[in-house]
């Protein structure tokens, strides 16, 4: 331990010998130099008087002030006796300097102290730089004209590795074949469907994983589509899981060759559509008993707009004979009633009723009242409707002949029929 009491000879004996040695030397207590030597005014670019009086921290380059904090602390926590370093400092001229920094921790009248050495190390870090740089270009060199081929095979595996990548992303999974149709390759996920690892059915033929009635069947298609040397487009068949289950799948393949065209085998994919045929032929026969409802509403639509139809005829019809039976067997004797000696009491009682029958029967004239008919034109043209002759109609209305054929051509002409040469009773049949 160094003692502040010590002879001041010595002390100034050390702080001689320290300024004569060319690397810096400084002793840091907190964040304060406490001393630097000679070496370290050159070092920085400061005088001993301005770092003597600068925080330590403030000569370090920012991007190293943690790491070396975190050392420091290290040092003062007594949890390392020593360490070392490379850092950059700043120059007085803002100039940065590599460094390898070596420091110890002392105690100097009891107080934890660092001394540390502080070596420029920027020539010998270019010179690495260089070097490596050279060494690196001097072995890209190489490799360019040494490696060409391990390039192409890492290039060649990259792009297996992409592929196989891409392949293990399609739904169900992709298998390889050779020329006899023996498996080469099979996508991992062949478990996730069929329960078999890959190398499980390396070498066997697609054929050895069918139901036999399916081989049955497969077998010459198969045979005659690799003699054709020609794809596989996609077909439906089943396969056995290796539990005993059988799944419905859907696969296609192409063939591929070697560069004289000779045949080397297939490449396919095969998906799982057994949900899906199931759900289709769900559709299908939801759709049918959809077919079969439709008809049958159809049928009962058509039977109903008969019935309606029918309906419609009959309510015409009872409604003409209503009116009918009221113009024919009542209102001629309401008008010859009309016609005799009543006193005031049945005359107002006579005019009540045939106003209330107008009523009555003004429902099933309504075509005829959006002509402008006045009353005695509707009953006018109600009679002729029902066939009434015009000196039949003058004895029912109680009117003269001349008067009814006046209502008639006031009739014609306001439902448009003066200068056409249709029959009155005629076109009121065609109305409601």
């Amino acid at each position: 331990m160094i003692r502040a009491g010590d002879a001041d000879g010595r002390g100034s004996l050390f702080r001689g010998l320290l300024d004569l040695i060319p690397t810096t030397v400084i002793l840091v207590r907190g964040h304060r130099f406490i001393f630097v030597n000679k070496a370290a005014e050159v070092g920085t670019g400061y005088s001993r008087d301005e770092l003597m009086a600068m925080n330590f921290w403030s000569i370090v380059h920012p991007d190293h002030r943690a790491p070396t904090k975190r050392l420091a602390r290290g040092l003062l926590e007594g949890k390392e006796t020593s360490t070392q370093t490379q850092l950059r400092i700043l120059s007085k001229d803002s100039s940065e300097k590599w460094v390898e920094l070596r420091a110890k921790r002392v105690a100097i009248d009891n107080h934890p102290t660092i001394i540390a050495s502080l070596i420029d190390v920027t020539d010998r870090r270019k010179m690495e730089e260089e070097l490596k740089a050279h060494r690196d270009h001097l072995s890209t060199l190489v490799e360019e004209r040494t490696d060409e081929l391990s390039r192409e095979a890492a290039r060649r595996k990259e792009k297996e590795d992409q592929y196989l990548s891409l392949v293990e992303c399609v739904p169900g999974w992709v298998w390889e074949t050779d020329a006899n149709f023996a498996y080469t390759y099979l996508g991992s996920r062949i478990s996730d469907y069929l329960g078999y690892k890959p190398e499980e059915l390396i070498g066997k033929s697609p054929l050895d994983i069918v139901p036999a009635d399916e081989r049955q069947r497969l077998a010459p298609l198969m045979k005659t589509v690799i003699a054709g040397k020609a794809p596989f487009v996609p077909f439906t068949f089943q396969v056995l899981h290796k539990n005993g289950s059988t799944m419905l799948v859907e696969g296609n393949a192409r063939a591929f060759f070697d560069e004289n065209g000779n045949l080397l085998g297939y490449r396919g994919s095969a998906r799982d559509i057994t949900r899906e045929k199931k759900t289709l032929d769900e559709l299908q026969e939801y759709q049918q008993e959809l077919v079969a409802k439709s008809r049958r509403l159809e049928e009962v639509n058509t039977a109903l707009k008969v019935l309606l139809r029918q309906r419609e005829d009959d309510r015409k019809e009872l409604e003409q004979r209503f009116v009918s039976n009221i113009r024919e067997m009542v209102l001629p004797y309401l008008n010859r009633m009309h016609r005799t000696r009543l006193n005031r009491d049945q005359q107002n009682y006579l005019d009540i009723v045939m106003s209330n029958l107008d009523e009555i029967v003004s429902p099933f004239l309504n075509t005829l009242r959006y002509a402008n008919l006045t009353p005695r034109e509707l009953e006018v043209a109600s009679l002729v409707k029902e066939g009434k002759r015009t000196k039949e109609i003058a004895e029912i209305a109680g009117i003269a002949p001349s008067s009814v054929d006046s209502h008639r051509n006031a009739i014609r002409k306001k439902l448009g029929l003066n200068s056409k040469k249709v029959n009155l009773r005629s076109y009121l049949l065609t109305l409601r």
